[in-house]
């Protein structure tokens, strides 16, 4: 999902994968401290440079006498969100297609009635220029 090797992961800091502000980390850090997790969207780095979208869920990890070990986090891509923004660029388009189809056969349409108008007109004034 990030391009890391597990290995690579271990021990790494959030910061070099968590695109957000360090504000929204603060507040998050705090949340889980006080409440033992935290869930929610947030856009993580690859190791690339490109970002994504996550859906995030962080629990907080204690020995047996209730002391913070850790943090346990599990990341699932929102690759919906790219599916939903894919879907509607196709929609724009198919539309776009469609307006400019109907503008065409309507185009078409007036020139074949704007050519027999005028063919229907040449032949009436040269009947009459006959009389």
């Amino acid at each position: 999902m990030h391009g890391y090797l597990a290995e690579e992961l271990l021990g790494m800091r959030i910061a070099k994968i968590n695109k957000d502000e360090p504000s929204e980390v603060q507040q998050r850090f705090t949340q889980i401290v006080t409440q033992g997790f935290w869930l929610g969207e947030m856009e993580h780095r690859k190791k690339d440079g490109t970002s994504f979208p996550v859906y995030m869920s962080i629990s907080l990890l204690k020995d047996v006498s209730d002391k913070p070990l850790g943090t346990l986090a599990i990341a699932r891509t929102l690759r919906t969100k790219e599916l939903e923004a894919q879907l509607q660029q196709a929609q724009k388009m198919e539309a776009i297609g469609a307006l400019a189809g109907g503008i065409a056969t309507t185009s078409i349409i007036c020139w074949w009635e704007l050519s027999a108008i005028a063919t229907f007109s040449n032949k009436k004034s040269s009947r009459f220029s006959s009389i």
